[in-house]
């Protein structure tokens, strides 16, 4: 049987989900979905409302950014108890909550144990089923995966045989969203990625090359699959040298050829990322293009730097307008409005990226199977690393806004356990749950309480699933000791999420108040008085506008023509998704409507 990849393309042609793909069932109870129903319904009318609808954007966003406890943390992954060293040492990640009890990490269940809760079932034909998700393209995670590699860095060395190693508790990153995926963590790292020039027109640029008339990276090896001694400060792709492809060589070699220079060490993992990546590269040096024409005596850093400003910003304002707003179930668009209200808030702190936020971006369970590039459909494991795909005739042929439309046609998988691809995803899950027991984080019970919703008391309060239930009490015993990221992904979500109430509110507190306390939104810096200098006068006009995937990717390929409409729209949501409303929902708010109806027409009546 040949496999085949979940398109929304093939759904619109009235083709069946493919064999091994099932779609997402919400097992909330009719009450449940109902006032979930009612409550995002309502915010979503409210937020709308001219005025009053920008004071709760205000409201919802400050709520949003201040859940749980805001910074500075009192606590860090350096010790066990708080120190002065403890609370500036930025080379650990901070910690929400107290380390857990040595006694109750010594009684959890083996790793092993606990991620076959993680992986995909089987069905009679021994092939695993995935679920889908009914709201989120591939442009979702790929986003995602791309955020944090852009300021979560993890230290990590080489053992012997080129496998990483990683220091669960301790970081590299500058704790602001940095994009060091374009950019590189260190200075001599962006520097190689420059083309540092004076000459007219190069100014502030990033390298580049053509690629079938395409703007694109340059390699990063040569053809000896040596690194190019102009990027000999750059991290090589993680993984690409270890056991996975030892012996395998002529598929690292192959690999090799067409890996970019970019700024992080994951940058260059799937065509997903690489593409969205080579966006950013486009964007940066379009912007620096326009700050040259505008600024002529400008030298290469001042364009570069501002440039930089102005991308970041963009950047910034797309991870709030664009995907926390798909994460979201209300169906509105929260803005970025850098005010006294952001600035003068509590949360309003410096960055410090916490173990917790560390541990919950692995979302392994949002990725399909199989997606296809070009003329053929590739299993995960083959598309690791394949920049290839991107570039070839067989794949893309360098088309980026195709990279794109492909992207956009594939539906992601539902968040939720056993969705996890056997082998290589569900590896990665046990790294989530290795950082989350080195980190000595509690119990998904006692994060439940910091985040102000109840605390499971049974297996039936973290889902309805009685299979998973009873799974759960197999590997756990009791609900107590289920794992802060085992119970975020077990935990039920209704069709209007994508994650759980828990899960979402870690990554909005997280989001906003990381991406609203950047130093680039910050009350001196993004204002009409200074802004013109800090982002000239044409990049601030830019970093005020309400951006989108799409208009990047319109005045960055094929001449800024129109899109074909013929083609899957640049979206992180399915374009046929809409709120579902249960049918009592539909019923209550009919009957709501004709009596203000009727109340109307008699009061004209009168």
């Amino acid at each position: 049987m040949t496999k085949q990849a979940v398109l929304l393309s093939d759904r619109a042609k009235g083709k069946p989900l493919p064999a091994g793909s099932l779609n997402y069932v919400d097992c909330s109870s009719n009450m449940t979905r109902f006032t979930s129903n009612v409550k995002n319904q309502a915010i979503s009318t409210l937020l709308k409302v001219p005025v009053l609808g920008k004071q709760l954007n205000r409201i919802a966003s400050g709520k949003a950014a201040s859940s749980g406890t805001n910074r500075p943390f009192d606590l860090s992954c350096k010790s066990d108890y708080t120190s002065y060293e403890s609370l500036t040492d930025y080379t650990y990640y901070g910690r929400h909550l107290p380390s857990a009890d040595q006694e109750w990490l010594d009684n959890l269940p083996p790793i092993e144990k606990v991620a076959e809760l993680f992986k995909r079932k089987k069905d009679a034909n021994n092939n695993e089923e995935q679920t889908m998700c009914i709201k989120s393209t591939m442009l979702f995670p790929t986003f995602a995966q791309h955020l944090i590699d852009s300021f979560i860095d993890t230290v990590y060395h080489y053992d012997d045989d080129g496998n990483v190693v990683f220091d669960w508790k301790r970081t590299e990153t500058p704790h602001d969203i940095g994009l060091l995926t374009l950019y590189g963590k260190t200075i001599p790292e962006t520097k190689q990625l420059r083309k540092q020039s004076e000459t007219s027109g190069e100014k502030g640029k990033l390298k580049s090359q053509l690629v079938n008339g395409e703007e694109w990276a340059p390699f990063l090896y040569d053809s000896n699959g040596k690194v190019k001694e102009e990027f000999n400060k750059l991290p090589v792709p993680q993984g690409i040298d270890g056991k996975m492809y030892a012996a395998r060589p002529q598929v690292r070699a192959k690999l090799k050829e067409s890996i970019f220079a970019f700024g992080g060490s994951r940058t260059n993992l799937t065509p997903n990322i690489s593409a969205w990546n080579t966006l950013l590269l486009r964007e940066h040096n379009r912007i620096a293009g326009l700050i040259e024409e505008e600024n002529p005596t400008w030298d290469d850093e001042r364009v570069f730097q501002t440039a930089r400003n102005c991308t970041l910003v963009i950047y910034l304002r797309l991870v709030i307008e664009e995907y926390i707003n798909h994460i979201t179930a209300y169906g509105v668009d929260f803005e970025i409005e850098p005010e006294k209200w952001m600035w003068d808030a509590p949360w309003y702190k410096r960055n410090w990226i916490s173990a917790e936020f560390a541990v919950l971006y692995r979302w392994h369970a949002v990725i399909p199977s199989l997606m296809k590039w070009g003329k053929n459909t590739h299993t995960t494991m083959e598309y690791l690393f394949s920049n290839n795909l991107l570039l070839s005739d067989d794949g893309m042929k360098g088309n980026l806004r195709d990279c794109f439309h492909n992207i956009c046609d594939h539906r992601a998988t539902n968040m939720q356990l056993h969705n996890s691809e056997g082998g290589f995803m569900v590896g990665r899950d046990k790294s989530a749950l290795e950082m989350s027991r080195s980190c000595k984080l509690r119990s998904f019970s006692e994060y439940c309480g910091y985040l102000g919703t109840p605390a499971p008391e049974s297996f039936a309060d973290i889902t309805q699933d009685k299979d998973l239930q009873k799974e759960l009490k197999d590997v756990y015993g009791e609900v107590k000791n289920v794992e802060f990221w085992t119970g975020l992904i077990a935990k039920d979500h209704s069709c209007e999420a994508i994650m759980s109430a828990e899960l979402t509110k870690f990554v909005a507190n997280d989001a906003f108040n990381q991406a609203l306390t950047h130093p680039l939104l910050s009350e001196h810096v993004f204002n009409a008085t200074v802004g013109e200098k800090v982002f000239s006068k044409v990049g601030y006009a830019l970093c005020c506008e309400v951006p989108s995937i799409a208009d990047i990717l319109q005045r960055n390929s094929e001449g800024g023509a129109d899109f074909d409409k013929a083609k899957p729209l640049i979206t992180m949501t399915d374009p046929e998704y809409e709120i579902p409303l249960c049918t009592v929902t539909k019923q209550i708010l009919h009957v709501i409507f004709v009596v203000i109806l009727a109340i109307a027409v008699a009061a004209l009546l009168q």
